[in-house]
């Protein structure tokens, strides 16, 4: 069990402009020290029988910092309960320049890579002048590397770097791995190149770096603690004033922000849960959506997000909907099956628009796709050849 603040930055902003504040307010003199010498207030001055002014702004002093740790939101973080996801990775595949011997080599380190990044979801394309789709995102290794071995090699000349500088700033995955023999090893991920097999090791550890930094911890917010005490500091401060100043108030204040039995403002969000569904099964997805993220802020779960991606896939909001499915963390297995499934689809419908669009470079439309086949040499050995889609 450790402890970390989730948002440190009010401490860099917060903490030294009311330090200052509280320094000049502390080593002002007061107004009648101007007109009279310090023997005379002496001679004037009652007996104090409440907490000197000095010692009030020192308890309000402590109570503003105590506030601005509240606002930095300290939390204990659990790593025994953390929770990592599969990394997305896009493998791109050099088809068109080389001779065969080379572009054979090429395809076993892919699925030599392929078989090193067990578990994690990988995207396999193909390159020349253009780039082809192989696989969606699969976490099924044996059969993204019997697609990789079986690739057929095209007699385009390739030009990696333009397909290359295209993709790469449109890349929504966690990684690209380019296997190519035009360029030098490079080993870091977002991006990587692999040409040699002593290159699969290092990519395979960067990704698993990549994930421990993207890692999920359980943690149990406290930020409760600093509150109380700096109402505490606060409800002291003001109740050791004189009598002549009313207190009342200030006391209500304390003893409501002390209390153990806050205002629960979800007790009915049953009816928004209610209304979300009759809205889903009626067909107003836009509604269902908006009353799922409504019900969303107070019972977050895997099945609320699932069935608010679900809806905003339905009110035709693909993107939207991708970003939930992709953050459905569940460990049932059903759930998760269904939830990479609908994935896919909203993918396959965001990149549709685009192709109507027309505004992704990578996706020309039909007018610019060329009638002819592609040219491949012949079939790898047991008939089988993997198909090349334009991306």
């Amino acid at each position: 069990m450790s402890f970390a603040f989730l948002h440190p930055e009010f401490f860099f902003w917060m903490v030294p402009p009311v330090l200052m504040l509280f320094y000049f307010w502390q080593t002002q003199k007061p107004l009648q020290s101007h007109w009279l010498g310090e023997k005379v207030l002496e001679k004037l001055r009652a007996p104090e029988t409440t907490m000197g002014l000095k010692a009030r702004n020192r308890l309000f002093l402590i109570a503003a910092l105590a506030l601005i740790a509240a606002m930095a939101q300290p939390v204990a973080i659990d790593k025994e309960t953390a929770f990592t996801s599969a990394a997305e990775v896009v493998l791109l595949i050099e088809t068109g320049s080389g001779d065969p011997e080379s572009f054979e080599r090429m395809k076993t380190l892919g699925s030599e890579l392929i078989g090193s990044l067990s578990g994690e979801e990988i995207a396999v394309l193909a390159f020349d002048t253009q780039v082809y789709r192989i696989a969606p995102m699969s976490n099924d290794g044996t059969l993204l590397a019997y697609l990789v071995r079986h690739l057929p090699r095209t007699a385009r000349e390739s030009d990696p770097s333009a397909v290359i500088n295209t993709l790469y700033p449109t890349l929504k995955a966690d990684a690209l791995i380019v296997v190519s023999e035009a360029f030098e090893s490079k080993i870091s991920v977002p991006f990587a190149l692999l040409n040699e097999r002593s290159d699969i090791e290092p990519i395979a550890q960067a990704i698993k770096r990549l994930k421990e930094a993207k890692q999920l911890k359980h943690h149990v917010p406290l930020f409760f603690y600093p509150l109380a005490l700096a109402m505490l500091l606060i409800w002291i401060a003001l109740s050791s004033m004189s009598a002549r100043r009313s207190v009342t108030v200030a006391a209500l204040i304390g003893i409501m922000g002390m209390s153990e039995t806050p205002v629960r403002a979800d007790m009915f969000d049953f009816r928004t849960l209610h209304e979300a569904n009759r809205a889903y099964e009626a067909g107003e997805y836009a509604k269902s959506a908006d009353l799922f993220g409504r019900y969303q802020r107070n019972h977050d779960s895997a099945q609320v997000r699932y069935n608010r991606a679900n809806a905003l896939y339905k009110a035709q909001r693909y993107k939207q909907a991708e970003y939930w499915y992709k953050r459905v963390y569940t460990d049932d297995p059903v759930l998760e099956a269904r939830r990479r499934f609908n994935l896919e689809q909203a993918r396959v419908q965001i990149e549709m628009q685009r192709r109507r669009s027309g505004d992704d470079p990578l996706n020309p439309s039909d007018s610019e796709t060329p009638k002819e086949e592609i040219k491949t040499e012949a079939k790898p050995l047991g008939g089988f050849k993997t198909r090349l889609y334009p991306y």
